[in-house]
Formats: C-alpha cells, sequence, structure tokens
C-alpha cells in the first residue's frame, strides 16, 4: 500500500479487522511525513502540534490523511508537526480526554487537537453540518 486512502480501499475489499488495520496504518506512517502517537509517547517540543484522531474505515479520514502528508512533504517544517491516533484504541467515548483534553462529547471523526508551544489551542470534531446532508464541518472550541 501506497497511501492511505489505499488502507480503506483494501479494508473495504478485503473486510480487514482491526488489528490488521493498526498495523498497517502505523507502517504507512512511519514512511510518512505525519507522525504516530499513542498513550503514553512523549509530546514533542515544536512550536506547532495537531494530533488528528481517525478511524481506518473512513475513507475521509484516510483521504485526508493523504492530503496532511502531500501537504507536509511540499512544504516541510520543522517547527511544526502532525501526529495521529488510531480511533480504534478508544473503547469508551470518555478515553478522547486522554487524546485530546477538554474535547467533550465527541459526535464524529475526525478528532483534532492544536498545540502551539506546548499549550493546547484549539480542539474539535467532526460533524454533519445539516440533517439531510452528508457533507461535514469542524466544529471546535477554544480554550479560554
Amino acid at each position: 500500500m501506497r497511501t492511505f486512502k489505499d488502507l480503506f480501499d483494501a479494508q473495504s475489499r478485503l473486510r480487514l479487522k482491526y488489528p490488521a488495520t493498526g498495523a498497517i496504518l502505523s507502517e504507512l506512517l512511519s514512511h510518512s511525513s505525519l507522525g504516530l502517537w499513542r498513550l503514553g509517547d512523549r509530546i514533542p517540543k515544536v512550536s506547532s502540534r495537531v494530533l488528528v484522531g481517525v478511524a481506518t474505515w473512513s475513507g475521509y479520514d484516510m483521504r485526508l490523511l493523504d492530503e496532511l502528508n502531500e501537504t507536509c512533504m511540499r512544504c516541510p517544517n520543522a517547527d511544526e508537526r502532525i501526529e495521529v491516533f488510531d480511533t480504534s484504541d478508544i473503547h469508551k467515548p470518555e478515553q478522547f480526554e486522554d487524546y485530546v483534553p477538554g474535547i467533550g462529547r465527541v459526535l464524529g471523526l475526525p478528532v483534532v487537537g492544536i498545540w502551539e508551544s506546548g499549550i493546547l489551542v484549539q480542539k474539535g470534531f467532526s460533524v454533519p453540518s445539516d440533517g439531510t446532508s452528508s457533507s461535514t464541518a469542524i466544529r471546535s472550541t477554544v480554550n479560554g
């Protein structure tokens, strides 16, 4: 597999299940400009850090990772870091708080937290934009 979208396609076609998909996601991330982050890992000391929680079963999430990876490859910046966590590691809704403190009740994926100089400044998740559309918008909250 070469792209994150390939993981989604293989999962759909071959009916792959976690932990197989988690191992493949980890492998893809190791060959990308994005990083894998798990609970207990240190938080990198960079000016700007974005943590994105994704589901391997979501084509949208996998395409998002491909776009983020391509952007980071085109415009590398040592002071910025994008890390990814696999939402398959979440077993109870309140566990999202362990990844993005103060996120509250998560209604959709992906989940995003943005840290500036080690301080969480923005957090959010995807929610349907209205009751009749499949499009999404990011609901976010700002620390204040």
